[in-house]
C-alpha cells in the first residue's frame, strides 16, 4: 500500500459481527484488493461468529431438551 492510499475502515469488521459468516464473505470479497488483511480478519471474524451462535443454540437447545419446563394444561390460558 502506497503512502497516500488510506487503508479500509475497520467499520466493515461490523457486516461481519451483524450478518456472521455471510457478511465476513462480503466482506473478503469486498476488500481482498484493497486491504487483503482486513479482509481476511472480516471473513475469520464472521465465521467465528457462527460458529459460536451455532455452539450456544446447540447447548441451549440440549438443555431444553434434557430439562423440558413442566406442562400443566391450562396455565397458558392464566
Amino acid at each position: 500500500m502506497e503512502g497516500n492510499e488510506k487503508g479500509a475502515s475497520p467499520l466493515w469488521l461490523l457486516l461481519s459481527v451483524l450478518l456472521g459468516v455471510i457478511g465476513g464473505i462480503i466482506v473478503y470479497v469486498a476488500l481482498r484488493d484493497k486491504d487483503p488483511r482486513l479482509a481476511k480478519k472480516g471473513l475469520l471474524l464472521g465465521l467465528t461468529i457462527t460458529i459460536v451462535a451455532v455452539l450456544l443454540q446447540v447447548i441451549f437447545l440440549q438443555a431444553a431438551v434434557l430439562n423440558p419446563a413442566p406442562f400443566t394444561p391450562g396455565s397458558a390460558l392464566q
